[in-house]
């Protein structure tokens, strides 16, 4: 019997279809397990394959870009084996979700700042790192809808706006890993759940660990400087502006030196003269 052997998806983005292909042209490259074999600019098409390892041939992938709007496209994703099998060990749906992924990424670094660090996560989540904020991408899976935590979308979490780190390794008496920005209780979902939490980025490999636990210090760094930068008084400089003093000043403290003998009568009315203007 056949077992699952493609998988295919379709994602619609917010942007214009010349942007989405584009992006796709730019991510499909061999540090992220593709090549490409064939495109059609005109038709926005690409043909593209994973490389052959020693658990299989490789995969094919079609992708087809279609504009929706003018800001909006739909991108559709096609993955089946190269070399016909009994079962694909869930490869063709991994490519899928990694092409929109990695398109998602693009798009939303695209003219922006670039992130500290992107992770690839559990049951369809992905972990970007900013500056000032993380981004957690979720994808609707298998996994996700075994856990009654089946999503499409983002959150964005701002630094300013988090309490606290919660940070799991993978392997310790837990099924997963976790880190977790804690937010005032008004700002999460499923608060009981730090796994689950819409502020929580799940992850299953051990080899994550190291890589996990440097950005849960990353993170708690920049907490602590926000907080920091919080707590120091703002010194506020006043500058005073003083009036020009007028004619009738300028004339008087002239008399006065007239009087004390400092300058002369004829020093006097010229500088009398120049004061009213005649």
């Amino acid at each position: 019997m056949i077992l699952a052997t493609k998988a295919e998806d379709r994602s619609g983005f917010d942007c214009s279809a010349d942007s989405a292909y584009t992006a796709l042209l730019s991510v499909l490259e061999k540090k992220n397990g593709f090549s490409i074999k064939s495109q059609d600019d005109k038709a926005k098409t690409i043909e593209a394959k994973t490389g052959v390892s020693m658990r299989g041939f490789g995969e094919n992938i079609s992708i087809k870009v279609t504009p929706g709007g003018a800001d909006s496209c739909d991108v559709w994703v096609y993955s089946e084996l190269a070399v016909p099998a009994l079962t694909d060990n869930g490869k063709n749906k991994a490519n899928v979700m990694k092409v929109m992924d990695l398109l998602a990424s693009a798009l939303r670094n695209a003219g922006g700042p670039r992130p500290v660090y992107h992770v690839d996560g559990y049951c369809g989540k992905t972990l970007d790192v900013y500056e000032d904020k993380c981004v957690i991408t979720s994808r609707a899976t298998i996994g996700s809808f075994m856990t009654g935590n089946m999503t499409d979308g983002e959150k964005t979490i701002y630094y300013s706006d988090c309490i606290g780190v919660q940070f799991k390794r993978n392997g310790t008496g837990i099924t997963v890993g976790y880190l977790q920005l804690e937010t005032a209780s008004g700002m999460m979902n499923k608060k009981g759940s730090n796994f689950w939490s819409e502020n929580s980025f799940t992850f299953s490999k051990d080899s994550l660990n190291a890589q996990m636990a440097e950005i849960a210090d990353y993170i708690k760094d920049r907490i602590d400087a926000i907080k920091k930068q919080r707590s120091t008084p703002q010194t506020t400089t006043v500058i005073q502006q003083t009036a020009a003093p007028s004619a009738a000043d300028e004339l008087k403290k002239f008399k006065e030196l007239l009087d004390m003998g400092a300058i002369s009568q004829e020093e006097y009315d010229a500088k009398k003269k120049q004061l009213l203007g005649l």
